[in-house]
């Protein structure tokens, strides 16, 4: 088995993204098993961080706002690369769903669960782009 992880930066561009598919089908060509692994995008968590404070603090307007950016920086990757964004929308629902989060009075969960939105869309649009440029995979859910 070959396990590749690819951090927020390499995952940013539409350059970097057909070079992290470059990379994956090469390695496809050894037919090993192959785990790939993509953090969100740089400097996603740093939104979803703020995120995580508003939805605590109950500001839904500020929520609202920052899950605005994120899609609108996940489409603007997905177009740069000549995708259609519709690719992904199921990806970016992971960050539409942070609207239906209210304080529970225990932030570290909640602010852990609201991190691991950024990883979840990013490997979900992730396997989009995989597939729009040939290689075939398959995406795992972690939470289950």
């Amino acid at each position: 088995m070959i396990v590749m992880k690819f951090g927020g930066s390499s995952v940013q561009t539409a350059e970097n993204a057909r070079g992290v598919v470059g990379v994956v089908k090469k390695a496809k060509t050894t037919n090993a098993t192959l785990l790939v692994v993509v953090s969100a995008l740089e400097h996603v968590t740093r939104l979803l961080v703020s995120i995580s404070e508003f939805i605590e603090n109950g500001n839904k307007k500020e929520v609202r706002g920052r899950i605005n950016s994120l899609v609108n920086l996940h489409r603007y990757l997905l177009s740069s690369l000549g995708m259609p964004c519709a690719r992904a929308e199921k990806a970016l629902q992971e960050f539409r769903n942070l609207l239906l989060l209210e304080s529970c009075g225990d932030y570290p969960r909640l602010r852990d669960t609201v991190l691991a939105a950024g990883e979840l869309a990013s490997s979900q649009m992730y396997r989009e782009i995989f597939t729009w440029f040939g290689v075939d995979t398959e995406w795992v859910d972690p939470r289950q």
